[in-house]
């Protein structure tokens, strides 16, 4: 509208981008120290590699790249108001791409902990209900990425906006994909409290497990402050409202990683 175009241009000098990148790279390099410590561990303990390992190399080099694409974003001028972006179709389809790489790499995360669990724990029960909600996961996953690729059809439309196009209603995706986010977040936290409470282990030891699996409880947290955040996603000003929506989800990722990671540092 005339009264957005008038306040952006007023405000043409706001700029965003240095806390975004500083808020980016932290979370990252936190998070690879966490990926890395892990097989220091695995190695020291003369642990062989399992699934859960594997799906938490693809899960980090997922989230590097999500990041990565968070910097490649600046080029098409996230941080600054609209009006300065000069490129929207690379704009565009670098969000698209970063929309589709945040869900494949928590994704790839939760499972990685699923599989650790399944390491840990030979309960046949807790072996199938452990595949059931990877199953589930990977399902709401396939249809989020589904969403974020094909949310308007044609794809040009989101630049053209001449063009006539059929779009979903992404903010609904959105908040549903959150909400099983948070939902799957404190079914995997909770999943293992009754087995690892049935452990023959004195109370010092199960306070320490106990402990290691509650710093999932963070991702939990991260998730539920992440929502509001992130479902308001019909802006005329995309390039400046997103920047904390993206940021956040990249804070979720890394902190997922370290839980992830936590509990592999004992022997």
């Amino acid at each position: 509208t005339p009264a957005q175009i008038e306040y952006m241009t007023a405000h043409v000098q706001d700029n965003r981008r240095t806390r975004y990148i500083i808020a980016n790279a932290i979370c990252l390099a936190v998070a690879t120290v966490a990926f890395v410590l892990r097989f220091i561990s695995r190695r020291l303990g003369c642990v062989k590699l399992g699934v859960d390992d594997w799906f938490i190399v693809v899960g980090m080099f997922l989230t590097t790249a999500y990041v990565t694409m968070l910097f490649v974003l600046l080029r098409f001028g996230m941080g600054r108001h609209i009006i300065l972006v000069k490129d929207a179709r690379g704009l565009t389809i670098s969000l698209i791409t970063a929309e589709t790489l945040y869900a494949v790499s928590i994704c790839f995360i939760k499972l990685s902990v699923l599989g650790l669990y399944n390491r840990l724990f030979p309960q046949q029960w807790f072996h199938r209900t452990s595949i059931a909600v990877g199953i589930f996961i990977a399902l709401y996953t396939i249809t989020k990425i589904s969403g974020d690729i094909f949310q308007c059809v044609p794809i040009q439309a989101h630049w053209t906006p001449s063009i006539h196009a059929k779009c979903i209603d992404f903010s609904k995706l959105v908040i549903v994909h959150g909400v099983l986010n948070i939902v799957t977040d404190f079914v995997i936290l909770a999943l293992p409290m009754p087995v690892l409470w049935n452990l023959h282990l004195d109370k010092v030891k199960k306070w320490a497990l106990t402990f290691m699996l509650l710093v999932g409880a963070l991702v939990c947290i991260i998730s539920v402050v992440r929502l509001p955040i992130v479902k308001e996603v019909d802006t005329p000003d995309p390039s400046w409202d997103f920047v904390w929506p993206l940021a956040i989800s990249a804070i979720e990722c890394c902190a997922a990683i370290i839980a992830a990671c936590v509990p592999t540092y004992r022997p």
